[in-house]
């Protein structure tokens, strides 16, 4: 409901905050807090905070890269391989799993080779493309293989 001129009760704010370095997160959350509080001091009301820091950004295991790479080029070409080096934001819950195990994350590319873009996983107009799941699975399944061979870790 949009109602104009009512002043709540209460107010929630929720959000996201993301940063490579935990340390940048520790002061984001609390320059937040800091902010928070001045405001409720301005207007005469208080607050409870509850900012939690998770994970941070996904760290791909070095080791780990070459032997995934040619677990999926095995099955897909390596044409389809694109390993991103740098440490990445768009796996938040995935962030806390590489922060305790050696992982790699991976994305399964669903644009066709004909189109410049397509739009993003938050846009209404995203749709994602199922024939691609057919490829994932078998390029997941070889890196199992592999894995339980102990081939994909460098020594």
């Amino acid at each position: 409901m949009n109602v104009r001129n009512i002043i709540p009760q209460d107010c929630v704010f929720g959000g996201t905050m993301r940063a490579v370095k935990r340390e940048v997160l520790e002061k984001m959350k609390a320059e937040l807090e800091k902010e928070i509080k001045g405001i409720c001091q301005v207007y005469g009301t208080s607050y409870e905070a509850d900012i939690r820091i998770h994970g941070g950004s996904v760290k791909n295991a070095p080791e780990l890269l070459n032997g995934v790479k040619k677990s999926v080029a095995d099955v897909l070409g390596k044409k389809s391989v694109y390993i991103i080096e740098e440490d990445n934001l768009g796996g938040e819950n995935f962030a806390e799993y590489s922060s305790r195990v050696p992982a790699v994350y991976m994305f399964i590319g669903i644009k066709p080779e004909e189109k410049e873009a397509i739009p993003g996983l938050h846009s209404p107009e995203y749709q994602f493309d199922d024939t691609v799941l057919a490829g994932a699975a078998a390029a997941f399944a070889n890196i199992a293989i592999h894995g339980c061979m102990g081939e994909l870790k460098e020594n």
